[in-house]
């Protein structure tokens, strides 16, 4: 991945702000610039992450294309003040009207991906509405994707609310953590439909229920998926 000079990026249009970055519309795509919040050993981190993902091409149509690295030289040392990337085509999920047969089919894509990620060693936390499009052609992308964490950048850079109850209560970042996660995703986004549909839960999607509310490490919610236990619609 090159690398260009911050004071070059033409910031059209800031489209979002967090604790982490703000994001501008550029010509040609999305900029993603770090706050003062993400220190220097942050900034380095995620150049590594991103430099890592770089590397995997069977990986990169599960997220946004990278274009560039964005430096800033501050007393003659090359800062990374963010990064350049495609602005993907599609629809948050909570933009659309889905079907609940289309909700799981896309609860099974975003699996699929994650565990595509884990093959790899890549721990992708941070499932939430936010941060994942639904493409025209029925393909998932999931954003934010400099958060994740790598075999050389185990750590996490920033965690997530549902995630902070769940490290509280005794659980460690990892393949638990983020299954946990997708379980709080599913229950959240099949959520209309679990309560006016009335989806049952069968005997073991119960007791994950009752685990996955009080965030309850090494229990099923974080050894199985949700959605594997519906048993019918009423």
């Amino acid at each position: 991945m090159r690398e260009i000079n911050g004071i070059t990026i033409n910031k059209e249009k800031l489209i979002d702000t967090g604790s982490e970055a703000k994001v501008y519309k550029i010509p040609g795509g999305i900029y993603k610039e770090f706050t003062r919040a993400v220190n220097e050993d942050k900034r380095q981190g995620k150049r590594d992450k991103l430099l890592y993902l770089e590397r995997l091409e069977h990986l990169k149509k599960y997220y946004p294309h990278l274009y560039c690295l964005v430096v800033t030289i501050i007393n003659r040392r090359k800062i990374i003040s963010g990064y350049t990337m495609e602005n993907v085509i599609g629809y948050y999920l909570n933009e659309i009207e889905l079907t609940y047969e289309e909700k799981i089919v896309i609860l099974k894509l975003i699996r699929a991906i994650l565990e595509e990620f884990n093959k790899e060693g890549i721990i992708y936390h941070d499932i939430r509405l936010p941060n994942i499009k639904y493409t025209p052609s029925k393909d998932i992308v999931l954003l934010d994707i400099d958060s994740v964490t790598t075999p050389d950048n185990p750590h996490l850079d920033i965690i997530p609310t549902q995630l902070e109850m769940y490290l509280v209560n005794g659980g460690k970042h990892g393949i638990l953590a983020q299954r946990a996660m997708f379980n709080k995703f599913t229950n959240s986004f099949l959520e209309d439909d679990y309560y006016k549909k009335r989806i049952i839960l069968d005997k073991d999607g119960l007791m994950i229920m009752r685990a996955l509310i009080n965030s309850k490490p090494n229990s099923a919610y974080d050894h199985e998926y949700l959605y594997e236990h519906i048993k019918s619609l009423k």
